[in-house]
C-alpha cells in the first residue's frame, strides 16, 4: 500500500485584522514574514507568493482566533481546539485509470481529552491548477465519507471509505483534501468553506486517454466585476444589495456538450441542508472548443455570510466552485457545544460549555442557551448567556457535580438574536453504548431484580400447587367418606 501522505497542519502567528482570527494554513503553504502566503502547490516550480493576507481569509469569526474571554471570563479555546481532530488518510496505490475505485484507508486521531460525538470527515477532490495555482485546484467533487464518528478522549481510530473515478476523467494529478467537523457544522479540523485550510490531504494520479474538460476558469470568477480570489479576502457587500457573479466556463472538447448547471445557495457554509436558502438548475450549451461566461444573481444581501455551490455536470463529470461572500451585518452564531467527559458518574466534577461569536465583525446582542437533559426528561446542567455576543470568539460554561450516574445525556443548544429571534441551534446525544463504556453494574441490578421477580413468582405458583394440592386431597376425602356412608345404608 502507499505510503500514507498526510499533510502536517502548521499554526501561523499572523493576526487578522477581523476578530484577531489566527489562520491555520494546510497543504502546500507558508507564509513570509511579511503576511504573504507563499504556495508550492506546482511539484517541480519555485514557490511563488500571491497575495499578502492582511486581511480575514475565512470571513469573520471562522471559529479559529485567539478567544476573548469578555465579560464571561471564559476562554472558548481552554475546551475547544481548531484542528485537534486529525484526518490520516492515504490512497491504496500511487495511480488509477479512470472508472477505478480509490480506496481510502488510515485513521482519525482525537488530541482532545474530551469526548467526541456526531463526528463527520468531508472530502474535497481536486485536480492540479498548474497554470494558477493562486486559484487553488479544479474541484471535481466533494462529498461526506464518514458520518455519525464517535472518539473518545485521545482516541485514534483506524477508517476508511472509497471514492468512484467516473469513466472518461481528465488524466491528471489529483488531491483530496480532508475536513473534520461536529454535527455538519463545527469546525474541528479544516475550514470546509476555504480551500486553504485543511487538516489532510492525499495525492494521486489518474491515467485517462481523456485530456479534455468541461471547467470553470478560477482566474476568471468576477462579483460584481472584480476578480474574486478563491484564496485570500472575502467580498464584502452592503447590506440589501445583490451582488452579480459572473464566471467563465470552458469546453476543450471537439464537440459540443450540454451541462447541467446547479446553484445552491447557504448561509454561513455549504454543509447543512438546514442552512440552504435557495436552489436553482439551468441546462446550457457548450459548443466545440468555446467559453462561455455564465452569471448568477444573488436575493438581496439579508445575511452576513452567502455561501454558493455552483456545479457544472456534464457526461458524469463535474466541475465545482464554491463563493462566499460576507456583510457587516449581526447574526450570533454558535461555535461548538459540548461537556468535557462522558460517561458521567455520581459525585463527578463535570463542565457544560459553548463557544459562540458574531458571524461579521461587529459585536451584537443576544441570548445563548445550552442545555443538558437527562434519559428522564430532567435538566441536569444549563447555561444562559443573555448581554453582548462579540464577533471574536466567546464562550460561556457551567460546573456541576453529577447527582448520579449519566449513561445518556441530550444537549440542546439555541440562540436568539437581539430581537428574540432563534437564529441557530443544535441537538446531539451522548450515549455510553457508542463508547462501550456503559456501567455493567446497571444491567447487574437490572438482572438481580428480575432475578428477584424470577424467585418470587416461582415461590407463588409453588403456593397455589399446594393450595390446589390439598383442595384436591380434601375434596377426594369428601367423596371418599361421602361414598362408604352411602354402602353402609
Amino acid at each position: 500500500m502507499k505510503k500514507i501522505v498526510i499533510i502536517a497542519i502548521i499554526a501561523v502567528a499572523t493576526m487578522f485584522s477581523f476578530g484577531g482570527i489566527n489562520v491555520v494554513y494546510g497543504g502546500d503553504t507558508s507564509i513570509d514574514s511579511s503576511g504573504n502566503v507563499i504556495y508550492n502547490y506546482n511539484d517541480n516550480s519555485s514557490p511563488k507568493k500571491v497575495n499578502s493576507y492582511v486581511k480575514d481569509p475565512i470571513g469573520w469569526g471562522g471559529g479559529i482566533g485567539e478567544g476573548d474571554k469578555g465579560k464571561t471570563g471564559v476562554n472558548c479555546f481552554d475546551y475547544y481546539r481548531f484542528q485537534s481532530v486529525q484526518v490520516n488518510v492515504g490512497s491504496d496505490a500511487d495511480s488509477y485509470n479512470a472508472g477505478d475505485e480509490v480506496k481510502f484507508i488510515g485513521n482519525l486521531v482525537n488530541e482532545n481529552n474530551q469526548p467526541i460525538v456526531n463526528g463527520n470527515v468531508f472530502v474535497r477532490i481536486s485536480r492540479k491548477n498548474n497554470e494558477h495555482p493562486e486559484d487553488w485546484g479544479y474541484i471535481v467533487d466533494e462529498f461526506f465519507a464518514l458520518d455519525n464518528i464517535v472518539l473518545k478522549a485521545n482516541e485514534r481510530k483506524e477508517v476508511s471509505f472509497s471514492w468512484h473515478i467516473p469513466k472518461g476523467t481528465t488524466a491528471g494529478n489529483y488531491r483530496a483534501n480532508y475536513f473534520f467537523t461536529v454535527g455538519k457544522k463545527f469546525n474541528l479540523g479544516g475550514l470546509s468553506f476555504s480551500n486553504e485550510v485543511i487538516i489532510g490531504s492525499s495525492s494521486f494520479v489518474i491515467e485517462s486517454q481523456n485530456h479534455n474538460y468541461v471547467q470553470f476558469d478560477r482566474s476568471k470568477t468576477k462579483i460584481n466585476e472584480k476578480k474574486y480570489l478563491h484564496v485570500g479576502s472575502l467580498p464584502i457587500i452592503d447590506k440589501g444589495q445583490s451582488p452579480v457573479l459572473t464566471q467563465m466556463i470552458d469546453n476543450t472538447f471537439s464537440e459540443n456538450k450540454d451541462v447541467k448547471m446547479t446553484y445552491d445557495l447557504y448561509y454561513w457554509d455549504g454543509l447543512n441542508d438546514e442552512n440552504k436558502i435557495d436552489s436553482k438548475t439551468e441546462n446550457i450549451n457548450l459548443s466545440a472548443n468555446s467559453k462561455k461566461e455564465i452569471k448568477y444573481t444573488f436575493p438581496s444581501m439579508n445575511v452576513s455570510v452567502y455561501f454558493l455551490r455552483v456545479t457544472a455536470e456534464y457526461d458524469n463529470q463535474k466541475s465545482i466552485i464554491n463563493i462566499r461572500l460576507a456583510s457587516k451585518q449581526e447574526r450570533p452564531r454558535l461555535n461548538y457545544p459540548a461537556i468535557v467527559s462522558f460517561p458521567i458518574k455520581k459525585g463527578d466534577k463535570e463542565i457544560l460549555y459553548s463557544c459562540f461569536h458574531n458571524t461579521s465583525n461587529v459585536n451584537t446582542q443576544g441570548k445563548v442557551i445550552v442545555t443538558l437533559i437527562d434519559e428522564e426528561g430532567k435538566k441536569v446542567a444549563q447555561i444562559n448567556h443573555e448581554g453582548e455576543i462579540p464577533s471574536a470568539m466567546s464562550a460561556d460554561k457551567v460546573e456541576f457535580i453529577a447527582k448520579k450516574n449519566y449513561q445518556k445525556l441530550n444537549l440542546k443548544a439555541e440562540v436568539y438574536d437581539k430581537n428574540d429571534k432563534l437564529v441557530d441551534s443544535y441537538q446531539t446525544t451522548y450515549d455510553c453504548a457508542d463508547f462501550d463504556a456503559c456501567d455493567n453494574k446497571n444491567n447487574k441490578n437490572n438482572n438481580s431484580a428480575i432475578n428477584r421477580m424470577r424467585d418470587s413468582s416461582v415461590k407463588v405458583w409453588l403456593i397455589l400447587l399446594v393450595i390446589l394440592f390439598v383442595v384436591i386431597s380434601v375434596s377426594t376425602l369428601i367423596v371418599v367418606i361421602i361414598k362408604n356412608k352411602n354402602k353402609k345404608r
